[in-house]
């Protein structure tokens, strides 16, 4: 595969990663806020099946929308757990989050 940087790929700054990596297909967080906000109200319901690095679960947060997280990759899950920290997920077969609970959900597969 091979990859070709992008100016989009220069000015996202806000990629999250683990172990130095960046997730490749990441959008940009004030994109998702964007959609959320004009395609949900408040307290809706967003779902995410393969949520990497947490970033529509964390514009759902900020839009007042619970969300619910889904990824196979554990290095993901506790990416996800550490950003969403200020939102108190209920983390799901995963237990960095501990006795957390709040609007959102993170779950690994």
């Amino acid at each position: 595969m091979v990859r070709i940087r992008t100016e989009h790929d220069e000015k996202c700054g806000d990629r999250v990663g683990f172990g130095g990596r960046r997730y490749p297909t990441q959008k940009p967080l004030g994109v998702l806020k964007r959609i959320i906000e004009v395609h949900s109200s408040p307290r809706d319901h967003v779902l995410d099946f393969f949520a990497g690095s947490g970033t529509t679960g964390e514009a759902a947060a900020r839009a007042d929308c619970e969300f619910t997280l889904i990824d196979n990759s554990l290095e993901a899950v506790e990416v996800m757990a550490r950003r969403l920290a200020f939102a108190l997920p209920e983390c799901v077969n995963f237990s960095p989050c501990g006795a957390m609970r709040g609007g959102g959900r993170v779950e690994h597969t």
